[in-house]
């Protein structure tokens, strides 16, 4: 029914995680603007001119630089994508999996802050991927012929 999800292993654990629109709600519900959710999640600052604008290059992308993602970000995309994860896994196998505190997640972080934003950030590229070519479209074109 799903895609299949990407991993994360955290001190020794393999967990499923997985950014949807679910999760994309959430974000967005606490954040507003996806895009500076993102910039926030990989650390990136845009430059700003005198009036306070993001500044493009030519070739309309923003113009800045990266610094430290915001912990308090990258823990609350982990435990989002994760939790997220979890509950696909218990309603597509109809498995018994324990629920997962959040404190318990992030306790299990073992990467430094700059190498988990990059995956986060993998993850949360996903959501903006053409979803399904292959499975739900690729049947319904196949059995419309």
């Amino acid at each position: 029914m799903f895609e299949e999800m990407n991993m994360i292993v955290l001190s020794g654990k393999e967990y499923p995680m997985k950014c949807d629109n679910l999760v994309l709600e959430k974000i967005q519900d606490k954040y507003e603007d996806l895009g500076k959710y993102e910039n926030m999640l990989n650390g990136f600052v845009p430059e700003l001119d005198e009036y306070g604008e993001e500044v493009r290059n030519e070739d309309g992308l923003l113009v800045g630089h990266y610094k430290m993602p915001d912990i308090k970000i990258i823990n609350e995309a982990a435990v989002w994508f994760i939790q997220e994860g979890l509950a696909i896994k218990r309603e597509e196998n109809k498995e018994e999996i324990p629920e997962i505190s959040d404190r318990t997640l992030i306790r299990q972080i073992d990467f430094n802050p700059r190498e988990l934003s990059t995956i986060l950030h993998q993850e949360f590229s996903r959501c903006f991927e053409k979803k399904n070519a292959t499975t739900t479209q690729g049947k319904a074109e196949n059995q419309n012929r």
